[in-house]
């Protein structure tokens, strides 16, 4: 209430006071709560972007698994095309060896049949000696009985 004077009493002024001061706590503390909230609901945020992020790292280390065993794959294949190419190139030495070796065995068999030529005119030159020898004899002998 107020006095004579429009002056308000102390008492009045103190409860308005008071009254103000509980209304600015009041609103402080409703924007402490509303700042409360935006941090926990930007936390939250993160905290999903944080599950997004994780979950882009896992397909990404999934997409990783699956080159490096792709590569992995290409090079167990490439050393198999390796390994097929050496056999090949063995199997192509051991037909040149084989080859080599038949040659030689051809030159042997020529040598061979070239030896027993000559045997064979050796001894086509024996019987025609002997041959000759049978008719020295023959004549001898015709020449004593006449």
């Amino acid at each position: 209430m107020r006095n004579d004077s429009g002056d308000e009493e102390p008492d009045q002024t103190a409860h308005r006071r008071e009254g103000a001061a509980a209304e600015k706590r009041g609103s402080a503390a409703e924007e402490r709560e509303w700042a409360a909230e935006e941090r926990e609901g930007a936390a939250e945020d993160r905290k999903g972007d944080a599950w997004q992020r994780a979950g882009y790292a896992g397909e990404r280390e999934e997409a990783a698994e699956k080159r490096e065993g792709a590569a992995e794959k290409r090079d167990q294949m490439a050393d198999d095309r390796d390994q097929m190419a050496d056999d090949r190139d063995r199997m192509a030495s051991d037909r040149d060896q084989m080859a080599s070796d038949r040659e030689l065995t051809a030159d042997e068999r020529e040598g061979d049949a070239e030896d027993r030529d000559q045997i064979a005119d050796g001894r086509d030159q024996i019987a025609d000696e002997r041959d000759q020898i049978a008719d020295e004899r023959d004549q001898i002998a015709d020449d004593s009985n006449t």
